[in-house]
């Protein structure tokens, strides 16, 4: 949308933008004086609207505004040296605690002549940043909490390994020692298919050496005669997620 009116009419224009915007939003002068401030500025950073108009930037809030990385950012900006897109920093605000903020600054031109305007919009992203924090903490305590029951279940296969073995030793009858020998044999695949898994941890699996090992231990396991049964594996060299590697 094209809004056409005369250069004289763009500050009151802009005033009217900034007082009537849903985003924090201030209009300073030259010394950094609030000309206009959105409700959604006051709101957000509990600022009483009925005195923030005429007040510096660094006034507000008993002066917890007055930041050296604030005054710098500004004064850059008002100069023309330079753009303020996405700065983040913190500010200690005394009715809100520290706050983490991302500023947008840009100097308006209104023609040659005209007094120097700055628009500054405030976005407060604290909430989001710890949010995020704790999702990256939980993601982080689960894929640890996956790595320890993945290990735990390849010992609690050892184990199993090493009891079937041992009561394939003791039993007389040569038939159970061979089922036995067998499903120790079956278990000690799985055992080596979940030492992969485990190594692999939330990394891509390679599926070469992956389903190599596993078509060893299905014909070490379930073949008896390799003289008439063999099995042998061509693989191409791709990686797959570890959760798509156990149901292949």
């Amino acid at each position: 949308m094209t809004i056409e009116t005369d250069s004289a009419e763009l500050p009151s224009l802009t005033l009217a933008v900034v007082t009537a915007s849903d985003a924090p939003m201030l209009l300073l002068d030259g010394s950094m004086m609030i000309i206009a401030a959105s409700d959604s500025f006051c709101a957000a950073f509990g600022i009483d609207s009925r005195t923030v108009i005429s007040s510096l930037i660094y006034d507000l809030d008993d002066r917890a505004w007055n930041s050296p990385r604030l005054r710098s950012l500004l004064n850059v900006t008002i100069s023309g040296l330079a753009a303020v897109e996405r700065y983040e920093l913190n500010l200690t605000l005394n009715k809100l605690g520290t706050r983490r903020l991302i500023l947008k600054a840009q100097k308006l031109r209104y023609g040659a002549g005209s007094e120097k305007r700055l628009l500054v919009a405030v976005a407060d992203v604290t909430n989001a940043r710890v949010s995020a924090k704790i999702t990256e903490e939980l993601i982080r305590d689960k894929a640890n909490l996956v790595n320890e029951v993945q290990h735990r279940v390849a010992n609690s296969l050892q184990i199993i390994a090493s009891i079937l073995m041992q009561s394939a030793r003791k039993v007389q009858s040569e038939e159970a020692r061979g089922h036995l020998t067998d499903a120790h044999q079956r278990v000690m695949s799985i055992a080596s298919l979940q030492r992969q898994l485990a190594e692999s941890g939330t990394r891509n699996m390679e599926l070469e050496p992956y389903l190599t090992q596993l078509c060893e231990s299905i014909g070490a396991s379930m073949i008896y005669d390799h003289q008439q049964v063999s099995l042998s594996t061509r693989i191409d060299q791709h990686h797959v997620e570890a959760d798509i590697s156990v149901s292949l």
